[in-house]
C-alpha cells in the first residue's frame, strides 16, 4: 500500500443546461439494489454523475502506530468498489474515485456540474453525518441523505432519537414491534439516464493503492455479487442457518456463522434483505431459536447503529456516555503486543494474529480479546477500538465502539463491563489447544513485563 496516488488533471466544462442532474456519492451503501436514495435520484434526474471520496489520510501511520485503515480492510473496500464499478458500467455508467475533504469535494462538484439533487446515505459516523449536515447550505442543490443501512428508517422511530432505550432488551421489545419494510429493486432507467463527463482530479484504477491478498483461511471477497453469494451458500445451500445459535461462539470455522458482517458493513447488503431471506428461510425450511439468534444479531447491529447517531461524540470518548473515570491508561509496550499477538496469554494471541492475517475475528475472538487488553493489560479500551477499526473488515463505527463500550463497562448496560476468564475461555471453546497451534498463539509470548521502560502514558 506504498504506491504513490496519481489524481489524473483535466479540465471538465460543464456547460449550463435545463436538464436535471444528479450527484450520487457512495459511502456505506456499495450497492445497487435495495437502494431507496439512488431509486429516489434515477426518478428526479436526466444526467447523473457516481463517485466515491475516499480519505488518503486514513493509509498514513497515525499517532497509535498504525493506518486507520488497514491492508485486508481496504482490500475488502478495494474489491467492493471494483464490483461495484462494473455493476454501473453494465448499465453505461462509472464509479469515480475521489479523495479529500468530503464537503469540499462534494460542494466544489454541486458548483462545477450545476447539480440539481445531491443524493447518498447516512451511516454511523459522526465526521460523515456532520458532513452531510454541513451540505444542507448548499445553494440551489437538493439533499437527499437517507437511512437505509438499517432495518428502519428515521421516520418509524421515536420523535426525537433520545426517546429510544439505552439498554438493548427494551430497544428489542420496542423495535420487534415494527414492521421491516421489504428491499426494493434497482429502479427502471438507469441505462437512460446520461453520465456527466468525469470529474476532474480523480483516482484512475491503476493509481488505486496496493492491498494484499486475501488469506486462505478467510476467503472474503467484496462486492455486491459476493455478498450475495455468501447469504446463498450459508443459507439455501447448506442450510447452516438452522443450526447458527449452537456454533456461533467458535472460534474458527467458514461454516460456524453467517460471515455477512464485512457485506453488511459496507453496504454491499442491506440488514433489510438479510431479514427478508431470513423469513423466506423460516417460511419455506425451518423456524427455529437459530433462525431468531440471527435475526436478534441484526437487532443489535440496529441497536447500535441508532445508538451511534444518539450519542454523537460519546461513541468515542474514553468515558463513553456515562462519562465514567477508568481505572485504565495507556502502556506502550503492553498494547503493541496485545496488537501483535505476543502477550503472556496464549488464546489472545491466536485469536490477534487470525485478525492481522484475516481481517476478521469471531465475536467470541472480539469479546476475549477486548476484556484482555482492557483487564489483564490496564490498556483502556479506546486503543483497542481504534486498532480494530484499522483492522476488521466489517468495522462499522456503531458496532465497534458500542461493542467496546460494553466491555469497559462504559457503554449504557447498568451491569458494568465484563471480565472474561481467558482459561475458562479456552477450555469451553479450545479445549484441545486446536486453535491456538492453528494461528500458533503459543509460540510468540512473552513475559507481561510493566517496568521502568513501560511506565503508562495519560
Amino acid at each position: 500500500m506504498t504506491k504513490h496516488l496519481i489524481q489524473t488533471p483535466h479540465t471538465v466544462t460543464i456547460e449550463a443546461s435545463p436538464a436535471r442532474r444528479g450527484l450520487y456519492c457512495f459511502s456505506q451503501d456499495l450497492r445497487l439494489q435495495d437502494n431507496p436514495a439512488l431509486n429516489n435520484l434515477i426518478s428526479q434526474t436526466d444526467e447523473i454523475l457516481f463517485i466515491y471520496i475516499l480519505d488518503l489520510q486514513a493509509f498514513r501511520q497515525n499517532k497509535n502506530g498504525f493506518a486507520s485503515l488497514g491492508g485486508q480492510r481496504w482490500r475488502f473496500l478495494k474489491e467492493s468498489l471494483l464490483a461495484l464499478k462494473a455493476s454501473l458500467q453494465r448499465y453505461g455508467h462509472d464509479l469515480h474515485l475521489l479523495s479529500g475533504n468530503r464537503y469540499s469535494v462534494l460542494s466544489e462538484l454541486c458548483q462545477q456540474y450545476q447539480i440539481s439533487t445531491l443524493a447518498g446515505s447516512y451511516n454511523s459516523g459522526l465526521d460523515e453525518y456532520r458532513d452531510w449536515q454541513q451540505l444542507q447550505q448548499i445553494p440551489e442543490t437538493s439533499i437527499q441523505i437517507i437511512h437505509q443501512n438499517a432495518l428502519w428508517i428515521k421516520e418509524q422511530l421515536p420523535d426525537h432519537l433520545l426517546k429510544l432505550p439505552r439498554q438493548f432488551t427494551p430497544f428489542r421489545r420496542q423495535m420487534e414491534a415494527l414492521t421491516v419494510s421489504a428491499p426494493v429493486t434497482l429502479k427502471e432507467g438507469l441505462q437512460h439516464i446520461r453520465p456527466l463527463p468525469p470529474p476532474d482530479h480523480l483516482i484512475q484504477v491503476s493509481n488505486w493503492p496496493d492491498s494484499p491478498e486475501p488469506h486462505g483461511h478467510a476467503p472474503f471477497s467484496g462486492g455486491e455479487d459476493q455478498g450475495w453469494q455468501q447469504l446463498h451458500r450459508y443459507f439455501w445451500q447448506t442450510r447452516q442457518l438452522s443450526d447458527y445459535k449452537q456454533t456461533r461462539n467458535e472460534l474458527d470455522g467458514w461454516q460456524n456463522s453467517s460471515r455477512l458482517s464485512p457485506w453488511l458493513a459496507l453496504g454491499c447488503l442491506s440488514p433489510r434483505q438479510v431479514w427478508s431471506d431470513i423469513e423466506q428461510y423460516e417460511a419455506q425450511i425451518c423456524c427455529n431459536e437459530s433462525t431468531g439468534w440471527l435475526k436478534q444479531e441484526l437487532l443489535w447491529r440496529e441497536f447500535f447503529y441508532w445508538s451511534a447517531h444518539r450519542l454523537g461524540a460519546d461513541l468515542y470518548r474514553p468515558g463513553g456516555e456515562r462519562h465514567k473515570n477508568l481505572l485504565t491508561s495507556f502502556y506502550p509496550q503492553r498494547f503493541r503486543s496485545w496488537r501483535e499477538g505476543s502477550t503472556p496469554y496464549p488464546l489472545v494471541n491466536a485469536c490477534m494474529k487470525q485478525l492481522n492475517s484475516t481481517g476478521f475475528l469471531s465475536n467470541r475472538g472480539r469479546q476475549i480479546v477486548a476484556s484482555a487488553l482492557v483487564n489483564e493489560l490496564a490498556v483502556s479500551w479506546h486503543y483497542g477500538a481504534a486498532y480494530f477499526e484499522s483492522q476488521l473488515l466489517d468495522y462499522d463505527p456503531g458496532s465497534n465502539y458500542g461493542n467496546w463500550q460494553y466491555i469497559a463497562g462504559v457503554g449504557a448496560d447498568p451491569r458494568g463491563g465484563r471480565h472474561f476468564n481467558l482459561e475458562r475461555q479456552r477450555a469451553a471453546y479450545d479445549p484441545d489447544n486446536h486453535f491456538i497451534r492453528k494461528w500458533q498463539g503459543d509460540t510468540t509470548m512473552v513475559e507481561d513485563t510493566i517496568g521502568i521502560d513501560d511506565w503508562p502514558i495519560r
